[in-house]
């Protein structure tokens, strides 16, 4: 448990801070429209694809700071979001 919450080596670059919290308002509003929606398919897969490249982001910022374990981690975790949203949008 200990590996996700180490304390980071090297800062994010400005760029992927601005990237990260644009991402976390474009997921809160998909969030809110998905239970406004009352968990409509095609909003809990836009969800979805939008957390596989929220953490395909993170697999790139990690591969760049030359954090290998964590950048393996947010890539499992894309392959992850990213398959069930295909699976959730092109039924």
């Amino acid at each position: 448990m200990g590996l996700f919450f180490e304390k980071s080596e090297q800062e994010s670059s400005k760029l992927f801070k601005v990237i990260d919290v644009v991402m976390l308002v474009i997921l809160t509003i998909l969030f809110s429209l998905t239970i406004l929606s009352e968990f409509d398919l095609l909003y809990v897969g836009t969800l979805f694809l939008f957390l596989g490249v929220r953490s395909l982001i993170d697999a790139i910022e990690r591969f760049i700071a030359k954090e290998q374990k964590k950048s393996a981690v947010h890539v499992g975790f894309a392959i992850i979001f990213l398959t069930t949203a295909s699976s959730l949008l092109f039924i």
